[in-house]
């Protein structure tokens, strides 16, 4: 199939009955959005580094925002992050993944336990000291925005803090400052309800954390909390299964619909079930890790091409087939939940055009009707395109002199929406190119293999 026929991809899932949002597979939309994640002292970040996803006053494609508060605030569905190798791009992504597994495990730290998330920038002799800062700006359950942050070095929470806007106003939900074993030192707002305000934790465990699992807690911090944990994070090393949702007709066809009108030669894929009765498993292994194992083995996808009868396995498919696969449990829940997914280098194991197809279903929102939000990296020059991608949506990545990442979006250089977005990024336009220096390189192994250098 010629890729111009893959924009019909839209509309034939829209209108057939194993569309990919079909309501029948949608158990809760979440609806919210990141309005942005700024960052400090973490990696190759030293000073405050912001992703900003709130749309500029451009006008080009509006289908890929979503508004907000009667229009005052627009929030973008996608944005790409592009740049040189080492320049910081997975250290956004990886800056995320730590505030976010911070949130989860500080509950669990004992009173000495290390905040192994701290990760300071380590090109100076100051930073490596001072305190790691996150801060959260989104729009919540409730569609009311909220700010969460938190500042913390490898011992200890220095500061953390919740705002919201009820009525578009500012307020305070809870403020702790420098906490110590004996004290909690938190200042709950006057919005701040329930038993939150009675409870306690470690100089080293965050507020958010400790209350969460606790009767009678404000329902705003469950419902933050349980936003950050629905913020999916994938990278080319990952992959998501599949197996439980093959069980589901409505998955399946979804699945291979993508894969169909995406140009992978599959007409439908089917499941067999493997009688695992028979495989034999260590006596000593525990009882649910044996479960666990033959439930894998339990469920196998075959595909079929064209009118053949003949089904292939997974493992006889291609390798950009096999990835589709994988991230397809992900894509489509992110797509149906309406929640983030934060992906490092999409385009690894993908062709080019499956990559644009994916950003597309995000963009599109006749497909993303749940305000799901894709963020991800890229080195594919290919996905800077003015056919479907805003200039606010396309971000660059670069280190200064001194190592440190710097981040910022294409409208900063005023460009018109109609240039070759590709071709003037390749022209070092916007910067963030790799400053390979040849001569240098090729004298220096020249001397290498004449035996000229000690």
């Amino acid at each position: 199939m010629a890729w111009k026929n893959l924009n019909f991809l839209f509309c034939i899932l829209y209108f057939s009955g194993f569309c990919i949002f079909s309501a029948k597979t949608i158990n809760l939309k979440v609806e919210t959005m990141i309005i942005s994640f700024s960052v400090s002292n973490f990696r190759s970040i030293k000073d405050k580094l912001v992703l900003n996803m709130e749309a500029g006053s451009m006008k080009e494609y509006p289908g890929n925002l979503s508004e907000f508060n009667n229009g005052k605030l627009r929030i973008l569905r996608t944005a790409g992050i592009h740049g040189a190798n080492a320049s910081g791009k997975s250290n956004v992504i990886k800056a995320f993944e730590a505030f976010q597994e911070f949130i989860r495990i500080s509950d669990s730290l004992k009173q000495d336990d290390p905040i192994t998330v701290y990760d300071p920038f380590r090109l100076d002799d100051e930073s490596v000291n001072l305190p790691t800062a996150f801060e959260l700006d989104f729009m919540g359950l409730d569609k009311i925005r909220y700010i969460y942050g938190f500042k913390f070095t490898a011992t200890r929470i220095i500061e953390e803090y919740l705002y919201f806007y009820p009525k578009n106003q500012k307020a305070l939900l809870f403020h702790r400052e420098n906490p110590t074993d004996n004290e909690n030192h938190v200042n709950p707002g006057e919005y701040l309800d329930g038993k939150s305000k009675s409870i306690s934790c470690l100089k080293n465990q965050l507020f958010l954390s400790c209350v969460v699992n606790e009767n009678g807690v404000s329902d705003k911090l469950r419902n933050l909390y349980r936003y950050v944990s629905s913020i999916n994070t994938m990278d080319e090393r990952r992959s998501s299964s599949s197996l439980d949702l093959l069980k589901n007709e409505f998955f399946r066809k979804k699945l291979s619909a993508l894969l169909s009108f995406a140009d992978f030669g599959i007409d439908h894929i089917s499941i067999k079930e493997i009688d695992t009765s028979k495989i034999k498993l260590p006596d000593d292994m525990p009882e649910e890790l044996k479960r666990t194992i033959l439930e894998k083995f339990k469920i196998q996808p075959l595909f079929f091409h064209g009118e053949s009868k003949n089904a292939f396995e997974l493992k006889d498919e291609s390798g950009g087939t096999r990835r589709v696969y994988e991230l397809a449990p992900v894509l489509f829940k992110t797509l149906s939940d309406g929640t983030v997914l934060l992906f490092d280098e999409l385009d690894v194991q993908l062709h080019p055009y499956i990559a644009e197809l994916i950003i597309k279903l995000f963009n599109d929102p006749e497909v993303n009707t749940g305000n799901a939000q894709l963020i991800y990296t890229t080195h594919n020059i290919n996905l800077l395109n003015s056919d479907y991608m805003r200039r606010d949506q396309l971000l660059f990545t670069q280190k200064d002199s001194y190592g440190v990442t710097e981040l910022y979006a294409m409208d900063e250089f005023k460009v018109r929406k109609d240039i070759d977005f590709a071709r003037w990024y390749m022209d070092g336009r916007f910067d963030a190119l790799p400053q390979i220096r040849y001569q240098e390189l090729k004298d220096i192994l020249n001397e290498v293999e004449n035996g000229k250098t000690e």
